[in-house]
């Protein structure tokens, strides 16, 4: 299944995740343990193949932080999630970390998660 597939089977689960691309920002926090919001965007284009406006972004960062599903500190987001939901993501956060771990612009990431 391809990751796009697993972020609309999931944004159909949970009301605050009804959209694919916060399903798919929510998975890269996860996926990134603490991400930044350039990783969160160079995964975000990586996986769907284009340009993200970054307006888009930080809506949909922000739609996630009055969920309550992430949280900002400074330039850092990390995710606030029940097990529930973590649960769910399982299968998508690790077709995501496997992106990244292939990918070279992400060199913290492979360093502080191989």
């Amino acid at each position: 299944m391809k990751i796009l597939d697993m972020a609309r089977n999931i944004s159909k689960s949970y009301e605050a995740l009804s959209n694919e691309i916060r399903v798919l920002i929510l998975a890269i926090v996860i996926s990134f343990n603490k991400a930044r919001w350039m990783e969160i965007r160079n995964t975000l284009e990586k996986i769907l193949d284009k340009r993200i406006n970054p307006n888009l972004l930080a809506f949909h960062l922000r739609k996630l932080i009055e969920y309550g599903l992430i949280e900002k500190n400074l330039d850092i987001y990390n995710a606030n999630i029940t097990p529930s939901i973590e649960n769910g993501l399982k299968n998508l956060v690790a077709e995501i970390k496997d992106v990244i771990k292939n990918e070279t612009l992400y060199p913290l990431y492979n360093k502080e998660h191989c």
